[in-house]
């Protein structure tokens, strides 16, 4: 159990990575609209899941280099969902309805690792 824990993200950290996230795909050339977001605990004690709903205009190819870092780069991320939609086939251009989940520990690192936290 040690081992799933230590691939978590600190949650601590969670805000910065889901910035980050929204940042690169915009880097791709990516148009991210309103994002919705909200957290819910996990059934596994101390694990939070934070959940992004990301509308999503722009090519295929940037779409799935940024889909395809995210989960390289970031072992505490899921994919949820991911719809995508064309208006019409000879346009390059798409829209998607992505979800990605980032699971988030609330354990401090020494409590992730059995050791014990002293204050």
């Amino acid at each position: 159990m040690a081992a799933a824990y230590a691939r978590l993200q600190d949650d601590r950290l969670s805000n910065t990575t889901l910035a980050a996230l929204l940042q690169a795909a915009k880097g791709q050339g990516l148009v991210v609209d309103a994002v919705q977001f909200r957290t819910e605990p996990s059934r596994l004690p101390d694990v939070v899941r934070h959940q992004l709903q990301v509308p999503i205009k722009g090519r295929y190819d940037a779409l799935r280099a940024w889909l395809s870092t995210t989960l390289r780069d970031h072992s505490s991320v899921s994919l949820d969902s991911l719809e995508i939609k064309r208006k019409d086939a000879l346009t390059s251009e798409l829209e998607a309805e992505v979800t990605l989940s980032l699971w988030a520990s609330t354990l401090q690192p020494a409590q992730m690792t059995g050791a014990r936290h002293v204050n």
